[in-house]
């Protein structure tokens, strides 16, 4: 048998059935794969081999050989049937158990963000990844065959937990994980503070039949031949599906109730600026824009808010005409949304108080403001210290300031990485590189340390304020000429995660690791 078996038996009946399973059921290298029976599925299955002894499975064994179905094929005279459907039970049990587990972990203030935001793509690298590795990597509720599934299913549970809104209209939940659809929920979620559930009922028909459709589907997209009528079957449910989108993003637009307040003119405009958005760059913009196409002086709440979560997206925003933001009240309220919006609003790019708010939301956005403006030097340094998005130095009207020790050093404060677009007298200064790696940022949070010059990253002053406050520390830490250091050591003991120390000697893991951290870690780092 190919690869490597490790079976406990609990006698030599059981030994022999197992050596003469493996004789029976040979894997090849191109089809095996670790698969693991963990304690509950023992207790569902019992595996009668084909010399008739049958195997006690009282404790996980791990078996190199064919997929669970293939497996499930060579297991005669057990029913298929069954096998599979234990199978499958045991991994809806699990999940079920992992995402009760993960449930008591989570605080109001994630769920509340789940229902604001509540797409599984989006939290695939977040929550997924937490959920995948307290309780799906670490195996401390069983084993999971495909921990990425898992962890979609689990966060799946986790948005019907927070919209139960839609617990009769199920298939919805999969519906608003990204695109459109997906924005026109959040805008509803958001902006008018409720969830588009009459919107869902509306046109939900659509979904019934969609699923239906897939449902009877009787080819198989992997088996030889088959594809091409698998995929015309399927697209009869892909139109339904995206009759369901237009259907839904229509009743949320509700352009019939604008009719009321604005002349029918404007309605039309804006109806055509919201589908050719649609159409044309797959983005959802707001009905109650048409408010901003109107030479009415007085706006209404939702028509201001409806604006600031438009240009929330920069993608959406450019798809506004210019006379969006003629209103100085509306400009005001998309500076202070999004400063980079400002490039849109030419009126107003000499305005000191529209051009102060831009540039406190984006430093970027200093480059859109008038000549004057940009040589405002209290501006300036209103941009530097708001420079949190390290490259705003890059170009003009910033870079000219690259060898100012007051702007720059406000823009170091900000983000350590905005460092690196620094001169090279800045840039080789001790006092500067230091400031930078004790202001690390999200954003880029490891080039304070990384665009430092070999000689400034050996300086003890630097290994030990990185050591200090860094956590994680960043890759290949620390330099060798510390890796014996027991100041340094003791001051990277302090972290919450010991394998920040796995940079070190093993003198000093020996100090610091558990029996436990010293076999993963132990080693001496490759570099």
């Amino acid at each position: 048998m190919t690869g490597n078996t490790d079976y406990r038996a609990a006698n030599d009946e059981e030994r022999l059935a197992i050596e003469r399973f493996k004789e029976l059921h040979p894997c090849g290298d191109n089809h095996s794969l670790n698969w693991t029976f963990s304690d509950d599925v023992a207790k569902l299955l019992q595996i009668t081999c084909t010399c008739g002894a049958t195997l006690h499975l009282d404790e996980p064994i791990f078996v190199s050989i064919e997929p669970p179905k293939v497996l499930a094929d060579s297991l005669a005279p057990v029913d298929k049937a069954a096998v599979l459907e234990a199978m499958r039970v045991r991994e809806d049990t699990l999940i079920e158990a992992i995402y009760e587990s993960a449930l008591v972990t989570l605080d109001d203030e994630t769920l509340q963000s789940i229902r604001l935001n509540p797409s599984i793509a989006s939290m695939h690298f977040g929550l997924g990844l937490y959920i995948r590795n307290q309780f799906i990597h670490s195996g401390i509720l069983g084993y999971v065959s495909n921990p990425d599934s898992a962890s979609g299913a689990v966060l799946r549970k986790l948005v019907a937990k927070v919209l139960p809104e839609f617990a009769s209209l199920p298939l919805f939940y999969n519906r608003i994980d990204f695109g459109p659809v997906y924005d026109a929920f959040r805008y509803c979620i958001t902006v008018k503070d409720r969830a588009p559930v009459e919107e869902v009922e509306s046109c939900y028909r659509y979904l019934v039949e969609a699923n239906e459709v897939s449902r009877t589907n009787s080819y198989s997209i992997i088996k030889d031949g088959e594809y091409e009528q698998w995929s015309a079957w399927e697209k009869r449910s892909h139109e339904l599906k995206a009759a369901f989108d237009q259907a839904l993003i229509q009743a949320v637009w509700s352009f019939n109730t604008l009719t009321d307040a604005l002349s029918d003119s404007v309605v039309e405009q804006a109806r055509s600026l919201c589908q050719e958005s649609l159409n044309e760059d797959d983005a959802f913009v707001p009905s109650e824009i048409a408010y901003f196409l109107d030479d009415r002086s007085n706006l209404p709440d939702v028509a201001l808010r409806a604006l600031s979560w438009t240009v929330s997206d920069i993608r959406r925003a450019r798809r506004l005409p210019s006379k969006v933001f003629t209103k100085r009240e509306a400009a005001l309220e998309v500076a202070k949304t999004n400063g980079d919006c400002l490039q849109f609003m030419s009126k107003y790019r000499d305005d000191i108080e529209v051009v102060t708010e831009a540039v406190t939301n984006n430093a970027s956005a200093l480059n859109y403001a008038s000549d004057r403006l940009t040589n405002d030097r209290e501006l300036v340094k209103l941009a530097a210290s708001h420079a949190y998005y390290c490259g705003v130095f890059d170009g003009e009207p910033l870079s000219n300031y690259d060898d100012d020790d007051e702007i720059m050093r406000l823009a170091i404060k900000a983000n350590g990485a905005n460092r690196a677009d620094a001169s090279d007298r800045i840039r080789n200064d001790i006092t500067f590189a230091l400031l930078a790696v004790q202001n690390r940022c999200e954003y880029y949070p490891d080039e304070a340390y990384e665009s430092l010059s070999p000689v400034l990253r050996r300086d003890r002053r630097i290994v030990e304020a990185v050591a200090r406050t860094w956590e994680p520390v960043p890759n290949c830490f620390p330099p060798k000429e510390f890796a014996d250091d027991d100041t340094v050591a003791s001051l990277l003991a302090r972290h919450e995660d010991h394998f920040d120390l796995f940079g070190m000697s093993r003198r000093i893991k020996e100090q610091y690791y558990t029996e436990d951290e010293l076999e993963r870690w132990g080693d001496d780092p490759w570099w």
